[in-house]
């Protein structure tokens, strides 16, 4: 591990969490991130996943950081803000993913967040507002139909 990865990146989070991949190690992609990446990740820590887990208890980040090359290979969005280290997945420890979502949905009017999504019942992915004093809240539920991914309204679906 380069001591890089060991960055402390807020109380309760480090740069190793948010840049392990099973792809990128079997495929001997380098998932060092530049500096802004980390700037990034920091802020995200920071402003969204502290409060989050001053709620829930321990957070397990399923993704954090993509080079371009992961997130080309796992279907990410082109322009995913995983790219620019704005964006993580989770799920919290200490509970099942149906409460932790009823949490994090209550919790959406205090953060500063770009997009809170919902995904397929099994994690969270949030991220981080690019101009964190005026959030643009987006609250969606993802899920699979006729094997495409389909994107509803929180509140509607």
């Amino acid at each position: 591990m380069s001591q890089q990865i060991s960055i402390k990146l807020s109380e309760h989070f480090r740069l190793h969490e948010f840049t392990r991949s099973e792809y990128a190690a079997r495929n001997g992609i380098d998932m060092t991130p530049p500096a802004s990446v980390i700037g990034n990740l920091a802020n995200l820590c920071g402003e969204v996943l502290e409060p989050l887990r001053a709620s829930l208890g321990p957070l397990y980040i399923s993704s954090g950081f993509r080079p371009q090359a992961v997130n080309l290979a796992i279907g990410g969005a082109p322009n995913s803000d995983h790219l620019r280290g704005m964006a993580a997945d989770f799920i919290a420890l200490d509970h099942p993913i149906e409460h932790t979502a009823k949490i994090v949905r209550g919790l959406a009017s205090s953060l500063p967040v770009a997009k809170i999504i919902y995904e397929y019942g099994q994690w969270i992915h949030v991220s981080l507002a690019p101009n964190i004093s005026v959030p643009a809240r987006s609250l969606l539920v993802a899920s699979r139909e006729a094997g495409q991914t389909v994107y509803k309204n929180w509140s509607a679906a």
